[in-house]
C-alpha cells in the first residue's frame, strides 16, 4: 500500500521532463492498461525514477516571484515513455489539447521505438479527433495507415478515419473507410453499416442507403439496435418513395415496445408515410391513436397539429391533454372549457383540474385558484376533489400566503376527517407551520396525526418531527415522542433517526445503548454510522490520520480471491479473474469490448451493461466484470457489478469484504487529478471521491434530468459561472464531460461554499445540491447543531444527498485509512 504524500513530486517530475502539462496535472506513475493501444508494452511506460540529486538542482516556483528569474537551465530531453505515459493519462482525463501536444512530440523524439511511434500517431489522431479537428484527424490517420498498413491496429484506424471523413462531409471517403473496417472486423457490421447508410443518405443516394440498412438489420439480433435500424431504414425507405415499406418498419417496432414515447412516434411516422402515400384516412387514424393513448408524448402533439390543419374532428378533453402536456397551456385551456361547455351539468372534475394546472404553469395563480374552488363546489364526490384541496393549499403557498394555506388543509381535514388524504392535510399544515418557526403549532399537528390516524404511514415521521420540534425548543418531551416511535412502530424507517436522536438527547451511557440498537437495525444506515461516529465523538467528514493507497490494481487481490473461494466453495486451482465462457463468449460481450475500444462509449455500454445485468445473481461472474469493467474504463459498471458482489455475499457491508472488493465498489478513480485539486482547494481526496461517487459513479458522460453534466454533475449555468472565476476562456457546456474539467469546476465550487458557511460540510454539501440561498436559509434554522441542520432541509433530494454521501465518506475512510 502507498500513503499518499501530496503531488509535489509528480509536478516535479512534470517540469524535469518538459511534458505538456494535462491542465498542470501530473501523470500517473503507470499508465493503466486499459488505455494503452495493442502491442504497446504497460511495463515500459513507467515514469523514469528521478535521483535525488537531480531533484534537488531544481526549485521550481510555484507562485509568481518578484525576485528576477534566474538564467533557465535546459530542459532536458524527456523519455519517450514518458511522454507516451503523459498522453495517454491526458487522454483518459479529456484533455485533449494536452495529449496532441505530448503525441506530437513523442512522434518527433529521436529515441522512441517503432511501438511507440505507431502509438503516437494512432493516440494523436484520435486526439484530434475528439477535438473536432477532423482534417488533422483524417491527415494523421491516413499517415498511420500508410507507415503500418498490416498493424493490429489498422482497422480501428480505419474506423476513426471514417469519422473524420464524415465530419469534414465527405461521405463517400467515409463509406470506403468503414467498408475497409468491415474488412477487418464484421462484428460491429449493424453499427458500421448504419453509418454508412446514413452517408448513402447524405449523398442523396436512397436505394444504396436501404440496401446497406437492409444489411445491417440483417446483422443482428439486438433488439435496441433493431429498433433503431428499423427507424433509419424506414426514413430510407420514405426517401424512396417506398411508404408501405416504410410503414411495416414503424409497425414492427411497435410491436415489441410498451414505451409510450416510442409508440406515439411510430404512429406519427407511420400516419406521414401513410397520408403521403394517398392513403389518408388510415394515416389520420394514426395519428388519431397517438393522441388519444399517448397524450403525454411529443409526437402526439405533431399529430394533434396534423389533425387540426386538416380539420379532422378530435376530441375536445384529449386535445386539452395533449396541449397540456407540450406545454400550449393557452390552447389547452380553450380546450378544456369546451370539453366542460359541451355538458355543462355531468362534465367530471378533470378538465377543471389541468385548467387549474395550466393557469398554474403559466403563473397566472388567482385564475388557478378560482379553477380550484369551482372544482371543489361543483364536483363533490368526484376523484379529483380531495386532491383539488391540496392543489389550492400549495398554490396559496406558493403566493406566498401560508396562512390560507394552513387554514385550507385544517378546513378539509376537520371537516372530511374519514377522506384518504385527510392526515396529508394534516402533514402539511404542519410542515407550513414548522416552517414560519410556529414549533408549538407543528408539534401540535404532528402529534394530532399520529393520534387520529396512528396506522397512517406518516404518523411515525410526525412523531420523529415533533420530537425535533420540542428538543429545538428546549423542551424535554421530544424524548417521549422518540421513545413512543421506538415503541409503537417497530418495523419503521424513522426508528433509526429517534434512537440517534435519542441517543444525542440522553447521557451518554443512553447514547452508547442507542447507538448500537440503530446499528443493529440498519447496520448500512446513514444513521447508524453518524451515530458511531456521536459515540466515538468522531466529527462530521473527519478525514483519517493518514490515506492508504493500493500498490498497484493487483494489492489485496489474492486475499479477496481467497474469500470468493471459501464462500463459494471453489476449487483452489480456478482461475477466479478471468471471465467466465459464460460472459467472453456472449455476443454482446464481445461487441461492448470492440464498440468501447472504438470510442461508441453509449453503444458499448448498451452492450455490455445486459450481460452485467443478466448476471447480477453470479457473485463471481459479477466479481470478473468489476475487474473487466475496471481495466477498460468503464468505472460506473465495475462499481455496479462490485455492489451486487457484494450484495450477493454474506457480509453486511462493504466493510465486511476484504478490502480490495471493498475497494472495487469505493474507488479511487482519476486520483491523480483529485489529489492534485484537493490539494490546490485545500480539501479532503476522500470527500471529493465520496461526491464523485454520489453524483456520477464515476462515469463522465453522466447528465441528470436537471441538465447536470459529468463526474461532479456541475450544471451548465454553474459551470459558467465557475469559467469566470477561474479566467477559463473558451468555456463550453460539452468540457463539462471532461474528467479534468468537471473535476477542477466541482472542487472550487464546493470549496467555494464552504468557505461561505464556514467551513461547515453539511451546509455546503446542501448548497452543492439544493443551491447557497436555500442552504443559508436552513443554516438559519439550525446554526450549531449538524444534525439539527439535516433535520432542518426543507427538500428530500438535499437531506438525502448529504446522508448519502456521509455514508460514502465513512466508506472511503475506512477502506483508505492506514488505521483500518
Amino acid at each position: 500500500m502507498q500513503k499518499t504524500a501530496g503531488i509535489t513530486l509528480f509536478s516535479l517530475v512534470f517540469a524535469l521532463l518538459g511534458l505538456s502539462a494535462c491542465d498542470s496535472l501530473a501523470p500517473p506513475t503507470l499508465v493503466p492498461t486499459a488505455a494503452l493501444p495493442k502491442g504497446v508494452d504497460p511495463g515500459a511506460l513507467r515514469l523514469p525514477t528521478i535521483s535525488s540529486s537531480a531533484v534537488a538542482t531544481v526549485e521550481p516556483s510555484l507562485t509568481p516571484s518578484p525576485t528576477p528569474t534566474p538564467t533557465p537551465t535546459a530542459t532536458p530531453t524527456p523519455f519517450p515513455s514518458a511522454l507516451l505515459s503523459a498522453a495517454l493519462y491526458c487522454v483518459e482525463i479529456g484533455d485533449y489539447k494536452a495529449a496532441v501536444q505530448n503525441f506530437e512530440r513523442l512522434a518527433a523524439a529521436p529515441r522512441s521505438t517503432a511501438g511507440q511511434l505507431q502509438a503516437a500517431l494512432l493516440g494523436l489522431g484520435e486526439a484530434h479527433l475528439r477535438l473536432g479537428g477532423f482534417a488533422d484527424a483524417e491527415a494523421t490517420l491516413g499517415e498511420f495507415l500508410a507507415l503500418y498498413p498490416t498493424s493490429p491496429e489498422a482497422a480501428k484506424a480505419n474506423f476513426w478515419l471514417g469519422q473524420a471523413r464524415q465530419g469534414q462531409e465527405d461521405w463517400q471517403g467515409a463509406i470506403a473507410a468503414y467498408e475497409e473496417y468491415l474488412e477487418y472486423d464484421d462484428t460491429l457490421s449493424a453499427y458500421v453499416g448504419d453509418l454508412i447508410a446514413e452517408c448513402h443518405l447524405e449523398m442523396g443516394d436512397n436505394a444504396a442507403a436501404v440496401e446497406a440498412y437492409e444489411a445491417a438489420l440483417a446483422g443482428t439480433t439486438a433488439a435496441d439496435r433493431l429498433t433503431s435500424i428499423r427507424e433509419h431504414l424506414a426514413r430510407a425507405y420514405l426517401a424512396s418513395d417506398q411508404h408501405e415499406a416504410a410503414v411495416e418498419q414503424y409497425d414492427a417496432v411497435r410491436a415489441v415496445t410498451d414505451d409510450s414515447a416510442t409508440l406515439a412516434r411510430m404512429d406519427y411516422l407511420a400516419g406521414y408515410a401513410l397520408i403521403v402515400s394517398g392513403r389518408r384516412e388510415e394515416g389520420y387514424a394514426r395519428y388519431l391513436r397517438a393522441v388519444n393513448n399517448y397524450p403525454a408524448a411529443y409526437d402526439s402533439y405533431l399529430a394533434l397539429v396534423e389533425l387540426v390543419d386538416a380539420g379532422i374532428r378530435v376530441d375536445d378533453f384529449q386535445r386539452g391533454l395533449v396541449d397540456y402536456y407540450a406545454d400550449a397551456y393557452l390552447p389547452a385551456i380553450a380546450a378544456f372549457y369546451r370539453h366542460i361547455e359541451a355538458d355543462p351539468e355531468n362534465h367530471p372534475a378533470d378538465g377543471h383540474w389541468y385548467v387549474a394546472r395550466s393557469y398554474v404553469a403559466l403563473g397566472n395563480l388567482p385564475s388557478a385558484l378560482a379553477e380550484l374552488d369551482l372544482l371543489i363546489d361543483t364536483h363533490p364526490g368526484d376523484p379529483l376533489w380531495d386532491d383539488a384541496w391540496l392543489e389550492k393549499a400549495k398554490i396559496q403557498a406558493a403566493a406566498g400566503n401560508a396562512e390560507a394555506a394552513v387554514q385550507t388543509c385544517l378546513g378539509f381535514a376537520s371537516g372530511y376527517p374519514s377522506y384518504q388524504l385527510a392526515p396529508i392535510a394534516l402533514w402539511r399544515a404542519a410542515a407550513l407551520r414548522e416552517r414560519e418557526d410556529d414549533w408549538q403549532s407543528a408539534i401540535q399537528l404532528y402529534h394530532r396525526l399520529a393520534s387520529d390516524y396512528p396506522d397512517h404511514e406518516d404518523a411515525p415521521e410526525a412523531l420523529l418531527r415533533a420530537g425535533l420540534m420540542a428538543f429545538h425548543a428546549g423542551d424535554e418531551e421530544a424524548i417521549l415522542d422518540w421513545e413512543e416511535l421506538v415503541e409503537r412502530y417497530p418495523g419503521s424507517e424513522w426508528i433509526a433517526p429517534a434512537l440517534l436522536w435519542l441517543g444525542i438527547t440522553l447521557p451518554p451511557e443512553a447514547a452508547a445503548k442507542y447507538g448500537a440498537q440503530t446499528a443493529a437495525l440498519a447496520p448500512d444506515s446513514y444513521y447508524a454510522i453518524r451515530a458511531a461516529d456521536l459515540v466515538a465523538g468522531v466529527a462530521p467528514f473527519a478525514p483519517p490520520a493518514a490515506i492508504v493507497w493500493p500498490d498497484g490494481e493487483a494489492d489485496g487481490k489474492g486475499e479477496a480471491e481467497d474469500w470468493l473461494r471459501q464462500w463459494l466453495e471453489l476449487d483452489p486451482g480456478v482461475d477466479l479473474a478471468t471471465a467466465s465462457s459464460a460472459i467472453s463468449t456472449d455476443p454482446r460481450w464481445e461487441r461492448g469490448l470492440r464498440l468501447w475500444d472504438l470510442g461508441l462509449e453509449s453503444e458499448a455500454r448498451a452492450e455490455l451493461n445486459g450481460v452485467r445485468r443478466d448476471l447480477a445473481h453470479d457473485p463471481l461472474g459479477s466479481y470478473q466484470m468489476a475487474l473487466a469493467f475496471r481495466e477498460l474504463g468503464l468505472y460506473r459498471s465495475s462499481i455496479l457489478a462490485a455492489n451486487a458482489l457484494i450484495s450477493a455475499s454474506p457480509a453486511a457491508s462493504p466493510l465486511d469484504v476484504p478490502r480490495f472488493v471493498g475497494q472495487l465498489a469505493y474507488p479511487a478513480y482519476y486520483r491523480q487529478l483529485v489529489e492534485s485539486v484537493a490539494d490546490e482547494y485545500e480539501l479532503d481526496p476522500l470527500f471529493i471521491f465520496a461526491m464523485i461517487r454520489q453524483e456520477s459513479l464515476f462515469e463522465s458522460s453522466a447528465r441528470s434530468w436537471a441538465s447536470a453534466r459529468g463526474l461532479m454533475q456541475v450544471i451548465p449555468s454553474t459551470g459558467e459561472y465557475i469559467a469566470g472565476q477561474l479566467g477559463w476562456s473558451g468555456f463550453q457546456t460539452e468540457d463539462l464531460y471532461k474528467p479534468f474539467v468537471s473535476i477542477r469546476f466541482g472542487a472550487f465550487y464546493v470549496a467555494e461554499q464552504l468557505e461561505a458557511f464556514d467551513g461547515d460540510p453539511y451546509v455546503a454539501l446542501s448548497a452543492y445540491n439544493g443551491g447557497p440561498g436555500n442552504a443559508a436559509y436552513w443554516s438559519g434554522l439550525a446554526p450549531d447543531s449538524p444534525d439539527l441542520f439535516l433535520e432542518a432541509i426543507t427538500f428530500s433530494e438535499p437531506r438525502r444527498y448529504i446522508q448519502r454521501i456521509y455514508t460514502h465518506y465513512a466508506y472511503y475512510r475506512a477502506l483508505y485509512d492506514t488505521q483500518a
